[in-house]
Parts: C-alpha cells; sequence; structure tokens
C-alpha cells in the first residue's frame, strides 16, 4: 500500500482561516508570533499499486477524471505523497510554516467518498480514504518554535486555549 495525498486549495478567499487568524492573533494573545494562516481540504488515499510514482499518476487520473475532491472553477488540487506536503507552500521570507492535520473520529462522508470510488466509479486499487483539514500556520519563529506555537493551538482545551480542532470529536496532529 502506498499513501498519497490530495490537497484542495480553494480559489476564493477562505473566511474560516481568515476568521483563525484574527482569534489566534488578538483572541488568544499571538499577535506578534502568528504571521499567516491557510487552510487545504485533505484527503488521504491508500492504494494498491507497487511504487510511489504509479500511485502519484493513479490519484492525479482520479482527481482529473472525477468532481470527487475538487470543483475546478472554485478550486485547485494537488497531488503529493505525504513526505511532500510540506512543500505545498513557498518557503516563506521569514519564519516557518507548521503544518497540522485534523481528521474526524468517525467520518461517515469519507467512508461514502471511498465506496463511491470503489464501487460506483471502479477505482479498485483505493483501499482506504481519510479526510481532513490541513491548516498551514506561518510563526515568525524557528521550526521547532513553530511546531511548538502550532501544539498549543491545535486543540481546544477552553474559550482561550486551542481553536483548530475539538478533542472529543476530532483528531489533530503535526505533520
Amino acid at each position: 500500500m502506498i499513501q498519497i495525498d490530495i490537497v484542495v486549495f480553494g480559489r476564493l478567499v477562505d473566511l474560516p482561516a481568515v476568521t483563525a487568524t484574527h482569534t489566534i492573533k488578538h483572541l488568544m494573545g499571538y499577535g506578534d508570533k502568528l504571521l499567516e494562516v491557510r487552510r487545504a481540504d485533505h484527503y488521504r488515499l491508500e492504494l494498491a499499486v507497487e511504487e510511489s510514482e504509479q500511485a502519484l499518476k493513479l490519484a492525479k487520473r482520479i482527481v482529473e477524471e472525477t468532481l470527487v475532491f475538487v470543483n475546478p472553477n472554485k478550486q485547485i488540487a494537488k497531488v503529493v505523497t505525504p513526505d511532500k506536503l510540506n512543500t505545498l507552500l513557498p518557503p516563506p521570507k521569514a519564519g516557518s510554516w507548521a503544518l497540522a492535520l485534523v481528521n474526524e473520529r468517525d467520518d461517515n462522508l469519507a467512508s461514502y467518498i471511498l465506496s463511491n470510488l470503489r464501487d460506483t466509479l471502479g477505482y479498485n486499487e483505493v483501499k482506504n480514504l481519510t479526510r481532513g483539514v490541513l491548516w498551514f500556520l506561518l510563526w515568525s519563529a524557528a521550526e521547532k518554535e513553530a511546531h511548538r506555537l502550532t501544539e498549543e493551538v491545535m486543540v481546544t482545551h477552553s474559550r482561550k486555549a486551542g481553536l483548530l480542532s475539538n478533542p472529543h470529536s476530532q483528531r489533530a496532529e503535526i505533520v
């Protein structure tokens, strides 16, 4: 099994990212440290193929031939291996990006998409699928400190501690 990530960015202003930026900076007190927040839909496919290059081609074909993951009028999809997620955005002029992946614990929509890909569209190579939100946080700090700050804001503990995920219904990790 080879894992491939499909990351879907919106072409329009991302209002949840704007709201998260405002909340983290002004309500949570990270105004001097947080530079930018971006967000994208994230899908991870497990494909029954032999090589990474073959898996990338198959995932790109699925994205291009179906409208399951992306509406090309409103979104842009990028297909990468999980170790290349940190290359999706250009390197910052200052600071460091930290990425947080938030997934639902019980995701019926992911099960539906998997069933649709396999049973309806005939992509039997797709063995598993997870779906979530990938947050990109740019901090005015070195990489290690950026990861620490992201961990602080990643999981909600109270009104002023954490924001990006609900620990009762979601899993969150730094990627």
